[in-house]
């Protein structure tokens, strides 16, 4: 259920994809709990999810409370908890919600490039969005003069 949701989500079609990823939440709930690494796992995909469908305020409490389970699971920093960090920052950054974005950006650069090196993806996405941070501080700081 959750493997087709996904699919669904990548393919943009999120509408099809809502339903499936919802019900692979609850019942990760139900069955093991928030604090559970599959429901780390589903807390993280239905938080991407709200966010495709514009549900930006559940996307984020969800994103948040995603990366408060992950950490209790995992002190250290692992890519999945840093790439729901990434996903966030760059949604806070869409809302212009600038000083935000960048703290979770940072984080989430710097424990990438820590794990992998400065060409793997996630590594370069997060570089990106720091960049595209710095611009949009840029036009922030020129419109606001």
């Amino acid at each position: 259920m959750a493997g087709i949701g996904v699919c669904l989500q990548r393919a943009g079609r999120f509408e099809d994809a809502g339903p499936l990823l919802a019900e692979a939440l609850d019942y990760a709930l139900d069955r093991w709990g928030e604090s559970h690494p599959t429901t780390f796992l589903y807390m993280h995909n239905y938080a991407f999810q709200l966010w495709g469908e514009g549900d930006l305020e559940g996307a984020e409490s969800l994103f948040r409370d995603c990366i408060a389970v992950g950490r209790e699971l995992e002190p250290e920093p692992r890519d999945s908890i840093l790439l729901a960090e990434l996903n966030l920052g760059e949604m806070l950054m869409e809302l212009e919600r600038l000083d935000e974005a960048h703290e979770l950006l940072t984080t989430a650069h710097l424990g990438l490039t820590s794990l992998f090196d400065d060409s793997h993806p996630l590594a370069l996405r997060a570089s990106e969005s720091l960049d595209e941070l710095a611009a949009a501080r840029d036009r922030t700081a020129a419109r606001d003069g």
